[in-house]
């Protein structure tokens, strides 16, 4: 009668069998539903899991969501987390030019306000009030927003020059926006745009580069008042269009147009490159960190060079001196600088730590040089540019009898061992998650066999 049962109930597999066999059976049932969820959660791409961001440093906005907001969002969203927003980078790749924020370039004029986008042509452009006191800043700018790590690849592996180089990766952001890069890559030619035709005339507050590691050229005029390069690597790179042309960085200020009335008429806060930090990096090439037109008209800019590895070769097919550490050339001879350096170190083959622009023996009286102490000193492993012309810098005569560069031969760096252990997202969390999956899909396989094997 029961086999008669059975045959009847064909659709049910405990049939036939005694209650231990039926528990196992329920508890196999339970365990294979428990791990194809958990294998489900396994299995979700991180990045599915990161599209919504609160803009926190634990759970960053993406690109996308910062490319999507309006001004009015970006001020509600600045005001909620305190004038300081995170936004993780991922892996972001552009063939010519690429954005990161929300608005594109366009200098055609007559353009009114587009509140749609963050920063665009006509822009509010206050940093504080207007000059008759009324209100300026509508809440947007000086603001700061820090893109963590990821890596950003420019399809341009080549540039002819400073006035040629075909590329661009536009900040569009508010004006005054103090832009941080916290760890992440960059591959290729790289050349930072902003759009400074606001209302008026802006500047970007800071981009600075905190840890970050260059495959390539960062090359163009910056629209910035400030410039950090703080702990960053610079790994060799050849300039594909033009090898001559291979320097780490290439870097002048910008500005709307070439003359210091048309300028001035912006306001106080429009000034480029007033500071640039360079600090704690190490830098592997065959030309000098360049920085030049500094100094801009009576604007003077302040350099902190301090602590920093340079190992520049010659290439191959040189007739002049070329690899040197660091150029720096003021827009003018008469325009004064100020330096702080110390602590710098050169490899061998680098021919001098500091280099000036072609047929300058000196720098203006009104410059100084500093040690890290603030006592003024006296630069002597100084070059002129292409030149083998030794050079001493000491602008006020009274400088220490002190090389601040503190020349020490280094090694040729070896190569960084490689990273074994997987980059960590710092944006949402998700690699927590996917992990602590991973665990208890692991502890029920485990429970699972233990199952099986009481059965057995």
């Amino acid at each position: 009668m029961g086999i008669f049962l059975c045959l009847l109930r064909k659709h049910n597999p405990t049939c036939g069998k005694n209650k231990k066999e039926k528990e196992v059976y329920k508890m196999k049932k339970f365990l294979s539903l428990v791990l194809a969820i958990l294998m489900l959660a396994v299995m979700l791409p991180v990045t599915a899991m990161a599209e919504v961001g609160d803009g926190s440093q634990s759970n960053p906005y993406t690109l996308a969501q910062l490319g999507a907001m309006t001004r009015d969002e970006y001020i509600a969203a600045q005001d909620r987390l305190g004038g300081t927003m995170y936004v993780t980078v991922g892996d972001y790749s552009y063939t010519t030019n690429g954005t990161l924020g929300n608005g594109k370039r366009n200098d055609t004029t007559g353009q009114t306000e587009d509140r749609n986008v963050l920063n665009g042509y006509n822009s509010n452009g206050y940093l504080g009030k207007k000059d008759d006191g009324a209100k300026g800043n509508d809440g947007a700018n000086g603001k700061n927003i820090v893109f963590v790590g990821g890596t950003i690849t420019s399809g341009v592996t080549g540039y002819e020059d400073i006035d040629h180089i075909g590329t661009s990766l536009l900040l569009a952001v508010p004006a005054y926006t103090h832009v941080t890069f916290q760890g992440t890559t960059f591959k290729n030619v790289i050349s930072i745009d902003y759009q400074l035709y606001t209302g008026p005339w802006s500047q970007l507050g800071c981009v600075d580069f905190e840890g970050c590691t260059f495959d390539g050229i960062i090359v163009g005029a910056m629209a910035t008042q400030s410039l950090v390069f703080n702990n960053c690597t610079f790994n060799n790179y050849t300039n594909t269009s033009k090898a001559n042309n291979s320097n780490p960085t290439w870097i002048r200020p910008a500005y709307g147009n070439w003359s210091p009335d048309d300028n001035k008429g912006q306001g106080s806060d429009f000034r480029s490159l007033t500071s640039i930090t360079f600090t704690n990096n190490k830098v592997t090439s065959t030309r000098p960190v360049k920085f030049e037109y500094i100094s801009q008209w009576d604007i003077t800019t302040a350099i902190t060079a301090t602590d920093n590895k340079f190992d520049i070769s010659k290439q191959d097919g040189d007739t002049s001196t070329k690899n040197v550490g660091l150029y720096f050339g003021p827009h003018q001879k008469n325009n004064a600088i100020k330096l702080i350096v110390g602590g710098n170190t050169k490899s061998a083959n680098t021919a001098a730590m500091y280099v000036i622009p072609e047929g300058w023996d000196s720098i203006s009286a009104d410059s100084s040089i500093k040690n890290k102490n603030g006592e003024e000193i006296k630069l002597t492993d100084v070059m002129e540019w292409k030149s083998d012309k030794q050079l001493t810098l000491d602008p006020t005569g009274n400088g220490k009898d002190e090389n601040a560069s503190t020349v020490i031969i280094i090694d040729r760096p070896a190569e960084d061992t490689p990273k074994t252990e997987p980059e960590k997202n710092p944006s949402t969390g998700a690699n927590d998650v996917v992990a602590a999956a991973a665990v208890a899909l692991m502890a029920v396989s485990a429970l699972g066999m233990a199952v099986l094997a009481r059965k057995k």
